[in-house]
C-alpha cells in the first residue's frame, strides 16, 4: 500500500467530489456564473493592502508578546508531518525527514492559557519566531480558529488552508494578506457556520452571501475571488479586516475609483466579522478551535510514548499497515469535504496562473 499524503486525499476527493455533493463547487452554478459573466475584478490581488494606509497597512499591525514551549520529540502534528513527507517536485526526495521537525506550542498575551502547535521543516526560510510574530498581528478572535501552522521549504511565498490548519511553502515573511486570506476559510467554515438544516454550513454557500455577491454586485475584489466560493469569502473577509484593523475602507478608496461596484458583499463581511476583527476585541473566547488540540498530534516514537509524551494521542499507522491510510486519512486527517474543495481551487488557481510551480499552494 502506498504512503498516505495530503495529494493523495485531494485527488482522490477531486475524482469523486462533483458526485458527492449537487452543491459542489466544482458544478456550482452560481460561481459558473461569475466566471461566465467575466465579473469585473476591482484589484490585482489584494497583497497591496500589506502596505497602504496609516502604519504599514495590514503588514504594520501590531505585534502580540508571545511565548514559545517546544514539544518532545516524537510528538508531532499529523498534518504537518504529512506535509513534510510530500515529494518535492521532479523528485523522490520528501521536503523533510520526521527527524528534521521542529514543533513548538506558541501561547499569546491575549489569549492566555492557549497555545497553537507550529511546526516546522528546519530548512524552511520561515522560523517559528517569525510565523508565531506575523501570526501575532491576526485578531485573536480570528487566530483563535486556526489549530496548527505548519512551514516547509519552497521557492516564492505560498500557501495553503484545509479548513482550520495552515500550510507555507518557502517564505511568506510579513505578507499580512496571505494570512488573513487562510484564516478567512476557518472563519466561513468555522466562526461563522450556520447549519440550519440546509446543508450549507459554511458561509459562503449560504444564498445570503451569494446574493449579495452575484446580484447585488457588479464586480469582485479580484481574479482569486472567481476561484471557488470559499477564497470569494476568504478574499472580501481581508478587506473587511483592513477595514477593521487598518482604516475606513471605503475612505481609504474614495479618491482611487471607489468600492461601489462590491460594496454588498463587503458590507456583508464587515458587518459579519465585527465582533472578529474590530479594534475593541482583542482577546480570545472561551470556546474556540483550540478546545480539541490532542486531537491533531500523532506519537512517532515508542519512546515518547514510554516518556508519557503521547497520553491521549494514536500512534502513527506503521508503512505498510493494512489500515493504514483508513486509519490516517479518517480518524486523523478528518478532511471535511470544504476542506478538500478549498485545498482543490487552491491547486486549480495555481495550475492556472503559475503553471510552472504546481502544488498545493496560494498566492504563489
Amino acid at each position: 500500500m502506498s504512503s498516505f499524503s495530503i495529494k493523495t486525499i485531494l485527488f482522490a476527493a477531486a475524482t469523486l467530489a462533483p458526485f458527492a455533493r449537487a452543491d459542489t463547487q466544482w458544478v456550482d452554478a452560481d460561481m459558473k456564473k461569475l466566471k461566465d459573466e467575466d465579473r469585473h475584478e476591482r484589484f490585482k490581488g489584494l497583497q497591496f493592502l500589506g502596505s497602504r494606509g496609516p502604519h504599514g497597512g495590514l503588514n504594520g499591525l501590531p505585534v502580540v508578546q508571545s511565548f514559545k514551549h517546544p514539544v518532545p520529540s516524537g510528538k508531532i502534528p499529523f498534518r504537518c508531518l504529512d506535509f513534510a513527507k510530500e515529494k518535492v517536485e521532479g523528485t523522490n526526495q520528501p521536503h523533510c525527514n520526521m527527524d528534521q521537525l521542529e514543533v513548538f506550542e506558541v501561547e499569546y498575551t491575549d489569549c492566555p492559557g492557549r497555545s497553537i502547535p507550529i511546526c516546522r521543516c528546519k530548512n524552511a526560510p520561515m522560523t517559528i519566531e517569525k510565523i508565531a510574530e506575523e501570526f501575532s498581528k491576526v485578531s485573536p478572535k480570528a487566530r483563535q480558529w486556526m489549530k496548527s501552522i505548519s512551514a516547509r521549504p519552497g521557492g516564492s511565498c505560498s500557501a495553503s488552508a484545509s479548513g482550520d490548519h495552515m500550510f507555507f511553502n518557502g517564505d511568506c515573511g510579513g505578507d499580512g494578506a496571505v494570512y488573513l486570506h487562510e484564516v478567512g476559510h476557518a472563519l466561513d467554515c468555522a466562526a461563522l457556520k450556520d447549519d440550519n438544516g440546509d446543508g450549507k454550513k459554511c458561509m459562503s454557500d449560504k444564498d445570503l452571501w451569494r446574493q449579495a455577491v452575484i446580484e447585488e454586485d457588479t464586480c469582485v475584489p479580484d481574479n482569486y475571488a472567481k476561484n471557488v466560493w470559499g477564497d470569494n469569502f476568504a478574499q472580501f473577509s481581508v478587506m473587511a479586516a483592513y477595514h477593521h484593523r487598518v482604516q475606513d475602507i471605503y475612505e481609504s478608496f474614495a479618491g482611487d475609483g471607489g468600492l461601489e461596484c462590491l460594496r454588498n458583499g463587503l458590507n456583508l463581511a464587515i458587518e459579519m466579522t465585527r465582533n472578529i476583527f474590530a479594534r475593541e476585541y482583542q482577546t480570545c473566547d472561551e470556546h474556540s478551535g483550540f478546545d480539541d488540540k490532542a486531537k491533531e498530534y500523532v506519537c512517532t516514537t515508542s519512546e515518547a510514548r514510554a516518556q508519557g509524551h503521547c497520553d491521549g494521542i494514536p500512534d502513527l499507522p506503521a508503512p505498510g499497515a493494512d489500515n493504514a491510510e483508513t486509519l490516517v486519512s479518517t480518524e486523523l486527517f478528518g478532511m471535511s469535504q470544504r476542506d478538500l474543495e478549498i485545498f482543490r481551487g487552491d491547486m486549480a488557481h495555481v495550475w492556472e496562473t503559475t503553471p510552472v510551480r504546481k502544488g498545493v499552494a496560494f498566492f504563489a
